[in-house]
């Protein structure tokens, strides 16, 4: 399909009102019907099409883990806070909620939620229903020690301190639109942590609180601004705008995720303009974007979006994990691989983050194979050998490496197949297979360029 409309330009997640996600409590929610002059549409809707990169890997928040699965869920089911990413200081803010406090402990976090928002089913968001929703991520995160028939959701390790101690303790409803959230100790980022997709509240009567949501034949059911109709994979993903949304009806509707996990088939449907907009851009087409009359390039900026490669630290200890930091190209993923699409990321805290520090940035590892075989000779490895050059290192690979790492990888991926294979390239070429046997994670996130977004204009 053709369009030729003029499309206002905006910031993806600001299209879609990709908010958050929210929770209620069954035994105390009671349904309230609404009128039929609430239902009464408020304006004649425009369909907009997103060609996505890839199928959900679930549409239950508790589940979700991963940026692309998070598109699918935002549309439909919102969180008590959100991060106001059209404030370019990214300030978190109540969303579900009106206003909070704590105790003098930072143990008791009251929580004093919005009146008169429904869930697409027709029941009332209040604090039982977030009292569900609480008592829900406990216990499929196996926060409760009690969890049996299924896997523990993917993020459960963001609910739990190192120790492997609970965050959340309980939940306590106050009154019909106050609940009160029992940590087991202070953590200072838990509002951060409620903003999060994998705590996006949804309803306790569409719901089971013990078993997640089948991303194929099961129903989303939110306080989003819109209401999730069908998923069906390499296909398409269809919603419709919820026509009593609170923050009033979107002007989009149906909204479709048209899902073209092949890269060059999604741009090339934006280039034929059978799509208003995609994700997953590949530079070397940016070209022909701007040269096409109907469709708008936006470069957005640097996002908040990271790759990384995560270390078993359990089974690496500091020296290796310094040895491994040094031998990997940094630049030329950001230069080569991303075509200059992207920047060294920070950690720990990112920058125009509270708590950023420049100065951690400022001496950050950087690709030095002579100073990662010297760190690998201060741990009896190679102790001897000329770190200046390959030879002693390729023979000693060639007999009896040092160490072998296991790695699990991402494929398929237009950014993280490359980074996988640079990594494991990079690995082989600073020391030849020189380690022993070391079993460490390589995790990625999908997403998209940075802030990189095409639509047809």
């Amino acid at each position: 399909m053709k369009k030729k409309n003029s499309y206002l330009v905006i910031l993806l997640f600001l299209i879609f009102l990709l908010l958050a996600f929210y929770n209620q409590d069954r035994d105390i929610v009671q349904k309230s019907l609404l009128s039929n002059e609430d239902l009464m549409k408020t304006s004649q809707p425009t369909t907009f099409t997103f060609g996505i990169s890839n199928n959900p890997h679930t549409i239950d928040p508790i589940d979700c883990f991963d940026l692309n699965s998070g598109h699918y869920i935002r549309q439909v089911a919102e969180t008590l806070f959100w991060i106001n990413i059209s404030d370019p200081d990214y300030p978190l803010e109540p969303l579900l909620v009106d206003s909070y406090s704590w105790d003098i402990s930072n143990t008791n976090l009251t929580l004093n939620l919005k009146s008169g928002i429904y869930f697409h089913d027709g029941f009332i968001f209040n604090a039982s229903a977030v009292k569900w929703n609480v008592e829900r991520w406990l216990y499929l995160t196996n926060a409760t020690g009690t969890l049996s028939g299924v896997p523990e959701a993917a993020p459960s390790t963001l609910y739990f301190f190192s120790d492997g101690t609970p965050i959340i303790n309980r939940s306590e409803v106050l009154s019909e639109f106050s609940v009160k959230i029992v940590l087991n100790q202070p953590f200072g980022p838990f509002t951060s942590l409620l903003s999060y997709i994998s705590n996006a509240i949804i309803s306790p009567y569409s719901h089971i609180q013990t078993d997640y949501i089948d991303t194929y034949s099961g129903d989303l059911v939110g306080t989003g601004p819109f209401t999730f109709e069908y998923v069906i994979a390499d296909v398409e993903a269809r919603f419709e705008r919820y026509e009593t949304y609170w923050q009033s009806p979107s002007d989009i509707s149906p909204l479709i995720f048209v899902i073209l996990t092949d890269p060059i088939t999604r741009q090339n449907s934006m280039l034929a303009l059978d799509v208003d907009m995609i994700n997953g851009v590949d530079p070397t087409y940016l070209d022909l974007y701007e040269a096409t009359p109907d469709i708008v390039v936006q470069y957005g900026g640097t996002n908040m979006i990271y790759w990384y490669l995560g270390l078993n630290n359990n089974n690496l200890n500091t020296t290796w994990r310094k040895a491994i930091s040094y031998t990997y190209n940094y630049t030329y993923v950001y230069q080569v691989i991303r075509e200059g699409y992207a920047e060294r990321g920070c950690p720990g805290v990112p920058k125009g983050i509270s708590g950023h520090n420049s100065s951690v940035q400022a001496n950050l590892p950087t690709l030095n194979r002579p100073l990662a075989r010297t760190i690998m000779q201060s741990m009896g490895f190679g102790v001897g050998f000329d770190i200046n050059s390959d030879t002693q290192w390729l023979a000693q690979a060639a007999s009896s490496p040092f160490n072998t790492f296991d790695i699990n990888r991402l494929l398929g991926s237009t950014t993280n197949q490359p980074v996988n294979e640079l990594f494991i390239e990079n690995i082989e070429y600073q020391h030849k297979g020189a380690y022993g046997r070391i079993f460490f994670q390589i995790i990625y996130i999908e997403c998209s360029y940075n802030n990189l977004n095409v639509l047809l204009h």
